[in-house]
């Protein structure tokens, strides 16, 4: 498929991580419970994202993938929205993969006072160990999503809070 978008004279783009962490990685983390060493997160079962692991692990793949596809490729992208998969995998309302949050009403495990900032920790670490792993010359980069709040009155408040809101994204 990649030689075909070639061959038509399109510029190609590949995302490593879109949301498909492989389910051997998920199963791995879960037995292992590789979560990071520290009183929040050691009792939690593992998730990949929360593994210091998966920093090396995506590295490996990251350079297995782009040996076999670089001359197919004009531009890599590491990671899909980082702070998407932090925010909403990782914390309330838990939307997406992997449901993780501290409400055992809405979620089968997970700690949100500590884990989505863990998981942000490595996917960035997992970013750049990818980026120092590939030996190519081409654009390689990870895909930032950020929200812009502005604040509804100009009251103090209302203008700390869209600064607030601003300073998470």
């Amino acid at each position: 498929m990649l030689q075909e978008l070639k061959k038509a004279g399109l510029i190609t783009a590949v995302t490593l991580w879109h949301w498909d962490t492989p389910l051997a990685v998920e199963e791995w983390a879960a037995i292992t419970k590789c979560a990071e060493t520290n009183p929040h997160t050691e009792t939690q079962t593992g998730s990949a994202w929360l593994c210091p692991d998966i920093a090396d692990i995506f590295s490996n793949y990251t350079k297995i993938a782009t040996e076999a596809l670089d001359e197919y490729v004009d531009h890599w992208i590491t990671l899909n929205e980082p702070l998407t998969v932090a925010s909403v995998g990782y914390a309330p309302p838990a939307k997406h993969a992997p449901g993780r949050c501290s409400d055992r009403n809405e979620c089968w495990a997970g700690n949100e006072t500590i884990e989505p900032y863990y998981v942000a920790k490595n996917m960035m670490r997992a970013h750049a160990k990818a980026f120092r792993a590939y030996s190519g010359r081409k654009p390689m980069g990870f895909a930032a999503n950020a929200d812009w709040y502005e604040p509804i009155s100009s009251c103090a408040a209302d203008q700390q809070a869209a600064v607030n809101a601003i300073v998470w994204q």
